[in-house]
């Protein structure tokens, strides 16, 4: 199965698969004929902290286990785009009328929905809470709200949740059947710049 192109890997025009920022072109396989396998879409916020720990670092994971993965951004999603995958991870995100049409045709075609969120931004009982959004203006809380209330709708209309710690599945539990954990956890990328620092750090102890 061809490698997903994502950014910052450049191919062949020809090849191009949906990536962020997405493209509705059919994955090279699926134009090919070829058995669908899974190809989970992350579609998450325009965060780099949190997508590359929730995004970058999960693609990174389900392709090790001989998963193909795609990115899309979520106001990128087209329903042409069910045709290509049989699986879909949804990463804090609200709900569009895309969106919500996307997950009932999902449902509907026997493809599974996965919201992931690694806080508790689907409700306005626990972010009433925050201290920062107390201070909100009446126009920047309202506005706020409505973000947390489309999130915990999108939330609702998928069919598992995942998340980070026991404490979050738990309450997360009380808006959908079955929750998983799956930990942040560090990149192939940021494991080999950690070995590489501690190995100079060694060196300079023996020298």
């Amino acid at each position: 199965t061809p490698t997903p192109l994502l950014p910052g890997n450049r191919r062949d025009e020809r090849h191009r698969r949906p990536a962020l920022p997405g493209r509705a072109t059919p994955p090279a396989a699926a134009r090919r004929g070829r058995a669908e396998r899974p190809r989970p879409s992350l579609s998450g916020p325009a965060l780099p902290h949190p997508e590359r720990f929730r995004v970058d670092h999960q693609t990174e994971q389900l392709q090790a286990g001989g998963i193909t993965v795609d990115k899309i951004f979520y106001e990128e999603l087209s329903l042409d785009m069910l045709k290509y995958y049989r699986g879909f991870i949804f990463f804090r995100c609200p709900v569009t009328d895309t969106v919500h049409d996307f997950i009932k045709l999902a449902k509907k075609y026997n493809k599974t929905c996965f919201y992931d969120v690694d806080d508790l931004v689907i409700d306005t009982k626990y972010t009433d809470k925050i201290k920062y959004v107390k201070n909100m203006s009446a126009a920047e809380k309202s506005l706020y709200d409505d973000g947390v209330n489309r999130m915990q709708k999108t939330l609702l209309l998928c069919d598992y949740a995942i998340t980070t710690t026991d404490r979050l599945k738990v309450e997360l539990e009380k808006y959908t059947k079955e929750v998983f954990i799956n930990r942040n956890v560090a990149s192939d990328e940021m494991v080999k710049t950690s070995e590489a620092v501690l190995r100079k750090k060694n060196n300079e102890l023996l020298n």
